[in-house]
């Protein structure tokens, strides 16, 4: 008599580490996840990230530190967006069920650059003065402004 058995492991994926979880609308951001019981990924395009309901799904820009059994770690970048917001973000394992997918919010806050300096305090009515000006926020790459 020939039997056989099959296990298969129940407990759903969970996030335990999501960082950072804001960034500025502005810039792209480096996330990286730790999720449990995750399934094993092989390759990036073993699995997509959807940023928001109905927005973006990527799979390219996935870069997969460790997978295995017990624990995943990713790292993916966010692309800029155009408004401050709240938005989902979704790791979805392609060829898995559902409820295999991990989420967590992700807040993209505005940014307000400051002045911190400038050249002259006064300038001729006519024109003609060039006024230079030091702006800085310690949330913003220059390559931005």
């Amino acid at each position: 008599m020939n039997f056989l058995i099959e296990f298969y492991d129940e407990t759903l994926p969970r996030l335990t580490s999501v960082a950072p979880t804001e960034a500025p609308v502005v810039q792209e951001t480096m996330v990286s996840v730790v999720i449990n019981n995750f399934p094993v990924i092989q390759s990036p395009g073993d699995v997509i990230v959807v940023v928001g309901d109905f927005g973006t799904s990527f799979g390219s820009r996935v870069s997969i530190e460790s997978s295995t059994v017990e624990q995943t770690f990713l790292q993916f970048a966010l692309p800029a967006q155009t408004k401050a917001r709240q938005q989902s973000i979704k790791i979805v394992p392609l060829g898995y069920l559902e409820s295999r997918t991990v989420s967590f919010a992700f807040s993209f806050s505005s940014v307000s650059p400051t002045v911190d300096m400038t050249s002259k305090t006064s300038i001729m009515s006519q024109g003609g003065d060039v006024v230079l000006v030091d702006r800085k926020s310690t949330r913003l790459n220059s390559s931005h402004l």
